[in-house]
């Protein structure tokens, strides 16, 4: 990168020189192919985008950007991160609120992050990496249900991916002789440290990725790749972006709230307490969820097909290079001669697929619990760029008609049991039922199986979202992580002031409290379960007051551990 050719990451010629007629054709080619495979994201992620409806923290969001420019600032007052919620409410006044209208903002990012991609790819590898990387993100089962939901994924991944591209331009890494010049203005320092800033103002787990990439850039640097003044450039950026991000590092930390407000901050901005520790097999779950969603929704048929080619591809190889013991000295070679090259890109492209997997790992054991794959939504883009690195590399042993076969059948399995399957909520569905159900006499009760006060609060708003009637009668939150006897209390009460009640719980999807199966008998304490119906993620309960204690050592009993349900699914995203 020291003079004016600068390239890959690597110190050589990113592009070499072929005949004009023959470079014309090629570029033709890759261009009508980039539009194919961006036309396919549209497809895909524009297809059947209503599937369900909103679930719970999609209705967080579509309650926020629906209502009022003062709850948008009070609500990142309270620590949520700015730019989703502004973009989203500015999205909803142009639009509507329809789910379409709302999902269709993510649906848009995410079919732009797709040719950022391929940008990104060409300048650290070259165009068929690119066009495979870009081929991966747009057909990917885990991309396309984030595009598919209103809330902050598709945004943070293309800021991401802006800042990432903007870097290798700065840092010069793909430049040609005729670009090396472009790559030294100014102002795309400024863009590079801005989209950063508005990354991280997006996701808090953006410093993760900034961390990582710096790491990649700093070996480069130690292998002379890299000029002093770009890396004394690199640096000032560095610095640069903590400046922007430092004031919202304080609100999160609630320093500003403490001396501005008075206040401590909302636990509930600064803690997620539906994390729990992660299995120390977690990096590797992520991975194959970020290539295929998750084990859940892959399928027999399409798994054994991709099985059946991946072992055709195998034979291939080995006959090609004439036996096993070839074969290993082939895949050397292959190697040697794909790292020589290139290794500062192979560097980046590690760095930000694997990076910030470890570093969440780390501190999700070293001071609390937050590794949760879709805060880490910026790595599976370099990681579907490191894949198409490798498949490439490795064509002369494994035939790409068979790496990339298996790939695509296995996302084509997982998407089309998404599809069939969206398994995220089922909150428009349930309203419309309960609708039908609700006589003018009966309250309704709104909890969160977690028992979070604010969660008890957010069920209740999501739920006349969707719900038509109810809301002119009495309607509360209450908290069924109580003792039995005050949950059996609190209802028992709205049902003797009214002809019954109608619980309406959200259920954690990773351990039930199974509040049904605690009225084994019918009746406890002179509250009767009459009816219940279940909705994916939520349990409608409706319940009647007796007025006398019938079977009570019965369902005090049934409240103990040996009563309760466990949901041993697969985790939900």
């Amino acid at each position: 990168m020291n003079g004016s050719t600068v390239v890959a990451a690597n110190g050589e010629p990113a592009h070499h020189a072929e005949p004009k007629a023959a470079a014309s054709t090629r570029a033709r080619w890759v261009w009508w192919t980039l539009g194919g495979i961006t036309a396919a994201a549209v497809v895909l992620r524009f297809f059947n985008l209503a599937n369900g409806g909103l679930w719970y923290d999609e209705l967080i969001m579509a309650r926020l950007t629906a209502g009022s420019w003062d709850a948008v600032w009070t609500e990142i007052g309270l620590g949520r991160p700015p730019v989703c919620p502004v973009a989203g409410k500015l999205w909803a006044d142009v639009f509507g609120h329809s789910d379409i209208a709302l999902r269709s903002l993510s649906a848009l990012l995410g079919v732009a992050s797709v040719p950022v991609l391929f940008f990104i790819a060409r300048r650290l590898f070259d165009g068929r990496v690119a066009l495979l990387a870009a081929g991966l993100l747009a057909v990917s089962p885990y991309q396309i249900y984030y595009s598919q939901e209103h809330r902050y994924y598709a945004l943070f991944l293309l800021l991401c991916l802006t800042s990432i591209l903007l870097l290798l331009r700065v840092l010069g890494v793909g430049d040609s002789t005729t670009t090396a010049n472009k790559s030294r203005n100014p102002w795309l320092w400024v863009g590079y440290v801005l989209t950063s800033a508005l990354a991280f103002y997006t996701h808090t787990f953006t410093l993760f990725l900034l961390s990582s990439i710096g790491i990649a850039v700093l070996a480069i640097y130690k292998s002379r790749t890299l000029s002093p003044g770009r890396m004394r450039q690199f640096l000032i950026s560095q610095v640069a972006i903590m400046g922007l991000i430092l004031p919202w590092g304080l609100l999160k930390l609630g320093v500003w709230q403490r001396v501005t407000l008075g206040t401590a901050a909302d636990s509930s901005a600064l803690v997620a307490p539906w994390i729990s520790s992660p299995p120390w097999w977690a990096p590797v779950r992520t991975v194959g969820n970020f290539l295929f969603l998750g084990v859940k929704y892959l399928s027999e048929p399409w798994v054994i097909a991709a099985l059946v080619m991946l072992a055709a591809g195998l034979g291939w190889g080995l006959v090609r290079c004439g036996g096993p013991l070839r074969w290993v000295g082939t895949l050397t070679q292959a190697v040697k001669e794909a790292w020589t090259p290139r290794r500062g890109a192979w560097w980046i492209a590690a760095a930000w697929a694997v990076g910030p997997l470890l570093m969440v790992m780390v501190l999700s054991y070293a001071v609390r619990p937050i590794y949760n794959d879709r805060y880490l939504m910026a790595s599976t883009a370099g990681l579907y760029v490191l894949v198409a690195a490798g498949v490439v590399a490795l064509a002369r042993v494994v035939p790409m008609w068979a790496t990339v076969g298996v790939l695509l059948l296995g996302m084509t399995g997982s998407l089309t049991t998404y599809y069939q399957q969206p398994d995220k909520g089922a909150w428009a569905e349930a309203a419309a039922w309960l609708d039908g159900q609700l006589e003018g006499d009966e309250a309704l009760a709104f909890s969160s199986e977690r028992g979070i006060g604010r969660e008890n609060a957010n069920v209740r708003a999501n739920w006349f979202w969707y719900a038509q009637r109810g809301g002119d009668q009495e309607n509360v939150e209450i908290n069924v992580r109580n003792d039995f006897t005050t949950v059996v209390g609190d209802l028992k009460r709205l049902a003797d002031a009214h002809n019954g009640v109608w619980l309406v719980l959200w259920r954690d999807p990773d351990e039930s409290i199974g509040l049904k199966d605690k009225f084994p008998a019918g009746t406890v304490d002179g509250l009767e379960l009459t009816e219940s119906k279940v909705f994916f993620d939520l349990t409608l309960l409706r319940f009647e007051s007796r007025g006398q204690e019938i079977a009570v050592s019965a369902g005090r009993s049934a409240a103990g551990p040996a009563a309760e349900t466990q949901n041993n699914s697969e985790n939900r995203y």
